[in-house]
């Protein structure tokens, strides 16, 4: 009974094939089955193979653009950005080979040993692949994504227009990045006018490592001097659409989590200030038309809004610079006819006078130069009524 059962389980295994794989092993020589000894390691290689495909596939995902092009899109389109720059990799410290002598591998060993110490980053992935992760892939949505390559960096600095009607004339003045500021640390008060979101809420970069000095013989007008980065340290760096630097990663590689939460935070704090410059830019214009034309009222009314305190702290510094300029320049203007018109009382030229106070409160109807002419008329009027 037990030979016969036996037989039988040898004819179903023939069958099925399994047989002839056995007898394959047994003689060590391959066979066409997926049991074949050179299968584990063609599988393991078709897994690697399809794995780095789908890293590059995902980092493709990213619309990368060159510095010129992206920056370009930034001042066009008030957006921020993020650069990263991937340092070219070191060769890999050698494996201490057993037949070398012992005093070698040791020195092998040290040196591996060396770069494996606190502080130096043991993470495999590149900056790329972090990126192509599926949450910051949808945070980069709102940004424009520039990617430098290391022979960019001793190349010039994109210079922005000298003159441009919608975000003003900015020759002369410096970002935070190009004054060697560094971005603001947790629990550190922002300077009044620096620009703060709707709702006293923290301004990205709280927290950011401090800005590193740039490396020895990188002119400031370089993008290595400008950005700050070293040809040997990979960095990812976020841009507000001034092209300041609101958070900067140097030699390391963030965490997803970390990285899109502040990516979310950089995009709704750009919105809020990019709106208001917008709307600070457009009152600018709006005010120097009607200044051109003779409209010295209208002028003064459009950019009035922008002198609140309320208003001076939703800006960023370059809107507020542009409108202060304006809003002094029209005050110069008014101090200059109030003088006029003083002169004209003081020589007891009352009528006179009082045209010239009616002229300044009509074409500057600042609150306080309102203020003061009408102080000004009382005066006078008591004058010419009871003589003193």
């Amino acid at each position: 009974m037990r030979s016969g059962g036996f037989v039988s389980a040898l004819v179903v295994l023939a069958g099925t094939g399994w047989l002839t794989e056995l007898e394959a092993e047994e003689s060590g020589t391959p066979g066409d089955s997926p049991r074949d000894r050179s299968g584990p390691t063609q599988d393991v290689a078709g897994k690697a193979a399809a794995a780095k495909g789908k890293t590059s596939a995902g980092s493709k995902g990213i619309p990368w653009v060159s510095l010129d092009k992206g920056l370009a899109q930034v001042r066009v389109k008030y957006i921020p950005a993020v650069v990263v720059y991937e340092a070219p990799e070191k060769p890999a410290p050698l494996e201490a080979d057993e037949s070398a002598p012992q005093g070698e591998a040791a020195e092998r060993g040290e040196k591996r040993k060396d770069s494996e110490k606190p502080g130096k980053s043991t993470t495999s992935e590149s900056l790329g692949e972090v990126l192509s992760d599926v949450s910051l892939k949808r945070a980069l949505r709102d940004f424009v994504c520039i990617r430098l390559e290391p022979g960019d960096l001793p190349g010039p600095y994109p210079p922005e227009p000298e003159q441009d009607s919608r975000r003003g004339d900015r020759r002369g003045q410096k970002t935070p990045t190009e004054a060697g500021k560094e971005p603001k640390k947790a629990g550190e008060p922002r300077t009044p006018g620096e620009g703060t979101p709707a709702g006293g809420g923290k301004a990205p970069g709280e927290g950011a490592a401090p800005v590193p000095e740039p490396g020895k013989g990188a002119e400031p007008s370089t993008v290595a001097g400008r950005l700050r980065l070293a040809p040997d340290k990979s960095s990812l760096l976020v841009l507000s659409f001034r092209e300041e630097v609101l958070l900067r990663y140097d030699g390391e590689t963030p965490k997803r989590s970390r990285l899109s939460k502040e990516l979310a935070r950089v995009a709704g704090f750009n919105r809020q200030l990019a709106a208001q410059a917008r709307r600070a830019e457009q009152a600018i214009q709006q005010s120097r038309y009607a200044a051109g034309v003779g409209e010295k009222r209208k002028a003064v009314q459009f950019i009035l809004p922008f002198e609140t305190k309320e208003a001076q702290s939703r800006l960023d510094a370059v809107a507020k610079d542009q409108v202060n300029k304006l809003i002094e320049e029209y005050r110069l203007e008014a101090k200059k006819a109030m003088d006029a018109a003083d002169k004209l009382e003081s020589n007891r030229k009352y009528t006179e006078a009082i045209q010239a106070y009616d002229a300044v409160q009509a074409n500057y109807p600042f609150p306080d130069i309102l203020q003061r002419a009408n102080v000004r008329k009382g005066e006078i009027l008591r004058k010419m009524t009871y003589g003193f």
